[in-house]
């Protein structure tokens, strides 16, 4: 369950980014990431880290959380938004193939 607390980590690490002062989404792109938690993106990546360990040992594919974490990892360390997501998925897909479980 380790990529699952990873994902909760970057996804948490943006919320003082993501509503404008009237509470209004503000799309990925557009967001100041001054305003994100660098501490909770260290941890998620620390986490990220110990979950690709724990696979790694055991021989088997990346989770859905552990997946959905690793994007959330591309968005918070890219200093490039706009680079095409597609692109990036392609990249982890050929790199991790998805199992049934999350480390």
């Amino acid at each position: 369950m380790v990529g699952v607390g990873s994902l909760m980590e970057f996804q948490s690490s943006r919320f003082a980014g993501r509503t404008d002062s009237d509470g209004k989404p503000i799309l990925l792109e557009d967001q100041k990431r001054t305003k994100w938690d660098r501490a909770q993106i260290q941890r998620g990546v620390a986490a990220l880290q110990h979950a690709a360990d724990a696979l790694q040992r055991r021989g088997v594919g990346w989770g859905p959380y552990a997946l959905q974490a690793a994007i959330a990892e591309c968005h918070a360390r890219e200093r490039d938004v706009l680079v095409d997501r597609a692109t990036r998925a392609r990249g982890l897909g050929a790199r991790h193939a998805l199992s049934s479980g999350d480390a």
